[in-house]
């Protein structure tokens, strides 16, 4: 084919000028900046020494500008690594009265990087090491094993290469890894009752008994209540979060929030339920330019999607998800003295119903990232699904003119 330059292609692909390479023992025993760091100082020290750059005593010039062009790191985190590779002595660094553009000479320190490089362990185990807080030396006992969250004993699972379903507990997963390392199941209630559980105290006391479990069993039967507290909130934070992973959207704080307060009220199963409905009811919609932005907003204020080709049965149905009839008693005696905005709305005169019927679509068009002419095409068509979509709407722009308040 013409127009193609071949050469340059293989040159910017294959070359060792286009790549930057990172060792994965770096990687597990570094942080991941400084690994980085670490492997453009490598580069550019073996750039230097084939083109004769080095000085006499080794070193060779890099300006924290450079370093950021190609690496993108921060340049307020490029100083705070110089500082932290100089002090694990990964490599030793001078200023030059000479250097120019705030060039910091290097010199690598070969036999330290090295010494992490060629660790007999795989790159594997070093970053299980890096990732679950337990060591070798301290091993898997159950008081260590009880510590853990969620997360840590599945990657102990996998490091142990112990089989787990996606949907096991935590206590589950305790008790695969201790039978793994031969050690008892989570022990059990002690019984008090029979007197061989028991043990005589001295003399002085000897109508008094003793149990032989030691104070520090109850600690270890506290700390396994809240871990099976906090294994159910380890377990549906995962089960949402690869739900949002389908979803193609970011499982943020804002949306964690947002689902916390569905779950309040609805089950499990019915918040996965209204979840799915509103993202494909969203995801269908062709005029939905946002699907992430608007679903966040929909699930925010609990809130069902609504599309008109799909819901002409639609009439006045609240959108909201449905609450629990105990909340719904305890909102009559406030819906009973509610103000009516609707009515406040159709005693306007036309000028002022035009304002702030325009305002209001604003605001929807914004909130809801929806194009205006699907909501004039919706008010043309379905009235009461327009009605139904612009009611709180137009509820925040009368509130907004005080002037209205005293319309009934």
């Amino acid at each position: 084919m013409k127009g193609i330059n071949y050469e340059n292609i293989l040159y910017d692909t294959l070359s060792q000028e286009a790549n930057l390479f990172v060792n994965k023992k770096l990687l597990a025993q570094l942080e991941s900046d400084l690994a980085l760091f670490i492997s453009f100082l490598i580069d550019k020290g073996r750039y230097h020494k084939l083109n004769d750059g080095l000085t006499e005593d080794g070193f060779f010039y890099a300006t924290n500008e450079d370093i950021y062009l190609f690496t993108r790191i921060p340049r307020k985190r490029i100083v705070k690594l110089k500082k932290q590779g100089a002090e694990l002595e990964l490599f030793f660094i001078k200023k030059s009265s000479s250097s120019f553009n705030g060039a910091t000479y290097y010199k690598l320190n070969f036999e330290k990087i090295l010494e992490i490089i060629s660790s007999d362990k795989t790159a594997m185990e070093l970053a299980y090491e890096a990732s679950i807080p337990i060591t070798e030396e301290v091993g898997y006992s159950e008081e260590t094993i009880m510590k853990l969250s969620y997360r840590d004993l599945k990657l102990v699972c996998k490091k142990l290469k112990i089989s787990y379903k996606g949907t096991d507990r935590k206590i589950n997963l305790i008790e695969k890894i201790l039978e793994n390392q031969g050690l008892n199941k989570l022990t059990p209630e002690v019984s008090t009752g029979g007197q061989e559980k028991c043990q005589l105290v001295d003399t002085r006391s000897a109508n008094r008994l003793t149990p032989k479990v030691p104070q520090k069993k109850s600690k270890e039967k506290n700390q396994i209540e809240k871990n099976q507290i906090m294994e159910e909130d380890d377990f549906e934070n995962d089960f949402f979060e690869n739900l949002f992973k389908e979803f193609g959207i970011n499982f943020t704080k804002t949306n964690k929030d947002s689902v916390l307060r569905i779950r309040k009220h609805l089950s499990l199963q019915d918040t996965e339920s209204y979840l799915r409905e509103t993202y494909i009811a969203i995801k269908e919609n062709k005029d939905v330019k946002n699907i992430a932005a608007l679903f966040s907003t929909k699930i925010a204020k609990e809130e069902r999607q609504i599309n008109s080709k799909k819901n002409k049965e639609y009439t006045e149905k609240n959108d909201t998800i449905e609450k629990p009839i105990e909340i719904e008693k305890n909102n009559n005696t406030e819906r009973s003295t509610e103000i009516d905005y609707m009515a406040i709305y159709e005693n306007l005169d036309i000028y002022d119903k035009l304002k702030i019927e325009e305002e209001a679509i604003n605001l929807l068009v914004q909130e809801q990232q929806i194009e205006e002419t699907f909501i004039l095409k919706t008010k043309e068509a379905q009235p009461t699904i327009y009605n139904g979509m612009m009611k709180s709407y137009l509820k925040r722009v009368i509130l907004k003119y005080n002037s209205f308040k005293s319309v009934v």
